[in-house]
């Protein structure tokens, strides 16, 4: 049975985003990042595919890229939930619902991991399901975030079973009690 892994990065306090973006750029979690997630499956909200999606284009026309965008993330497969009428997911499928992937997942027995990457709503939906939390916590700075992981539900209900410290950040991974 498939079972949602969340991905996330926050700064000292929790926070994981500000007016829609990551308010930092920490390369080594970039790094992390896509090497956990390359050849599984990430799912995420609207907001953050959007956010996702600008990140491309820019990229892409820094470099002079004009290939149409086949995958968000590169070798991942990535959905997307929206029940907006007309919105379009360029490189990923949209998805009613969390639970929509994970049923296709199990009906297919898709052997690779499901991660929720994000935003908040998803994140919340998933901490009900998941057993596991691959968490990167930004050392020091403050970065007047407006969303938050919900850390709390974390410190209660879950356990930290392996990290590793670098000189900007914790790796940090937590197991459900």
């Amino acid at each position: 049975m498939i079972k949602p892994i969340i991905i996330v990065a926050v700064d000292c306090e929790g926070g994981f985003g500000k007016e829609g973006k990551i308010p930092w750029f920490l390369p080594e979690d970039f790094e992390h990042f896509k090497k956990i997630t390359t050849g599984h499956v990430c799912v995420m909200g609207r907001r953050t595919y959007e956010e996702m999606l600008e990140t491309r284009i820019q990229r892409d026309i820094a470099r002079n890229v004009k290939l149409p965008i086949n995958e968000i993330l590169r070798n991942r497969e990535s959905y997307v939930i929206s029940n907006r009428e007309g919105f379009t997911t360029p490189g990923a499928t949209k998805v009613r619902d969390l639970g929509s992937v994970t049923t296709k997942m199990n009906s297919t027995n898709d052997q690779r991991k499901l991660f929720v990457i994000g935003g908040r709503r998803l994140f919340v939906e998933a901490l009900s399901t998941t057993d596991t939390i691959r968490m990167t916590v930004l050392k020091g700075e403050k970065y007047n975030c407006d969303v938050f992981f919900p850390v709390d539900v974390v410190n209660k209900k879950f356990k930290i079973v392996s990290g590793k410290e670098t000189e900007k950040a914790y790796f940090v991974d937590y197991k459900r009690i």
